[in-house]
């Protein structure tokens, strides 16, 4: 299980599978909001279709990006080791008019990675929620 950021609707709780084919790394809600609700597939990565551009570099939130990660110098350097494409569920309140947008998932360690909203222009972070269930600190590299 992890916790991620997802702008105003706070920190939620996902969990994270491999699809049957194995080709793929879905992530389903276990708990929702007004937009998603818990029980619906929040994201799904393409696994072996590794994105080269920007891994062993620091991470740098575009400009016109949203986030409610802070990105404090030295403290909270990202620097993903893997970059994988794929796409992330968007919705209307109420799950209305459910559609997908592009998405990238940054892996910055085991414990921690970064989804790139690429059609909403926003970054989120989730990090692995430790064995008692208590999530690691989001707003922060985890």
């Amino acid at each position: 299980m992890w916790a991620g950021t997802y702008g105003a609707h706070g920190i939620e709780i996902v969990r994270l599978s491999a699809a049957p084919a194995g080709d793929r790394l879905v992530a389903v809600k276990l708990t929702g909001d007004l937009s998603v609700p818990a029980g619906e597939t929040t994201f799904e990565i393409l696994l072996h279709t590794s994105l080269p551009d920007g891994v062993g570099s620091e991470f740098k939130l575009p400009r016109d990006f949203s986030s409610d990660v802070e990105f404090a110098p030295e403290s909270a350097r990202l620097v993903p080791e893997e970059k994988l494409p794929g796409r992330a569920r968007i919705a209307m309140l109420g799950f209305n008019s459910p559609s997908w947008t592009p998405a990238e998932l940054l892996a910055f360690s085991e414990d921690c990675f970064g989804l790139v909203w690429t059609g909403i222009q926003q970054f989120s972070v989730f990090c692995r929620l430790a064995l008692d269930g208590a999530p690691r600190p989001v707003g922060a590299p985890c």
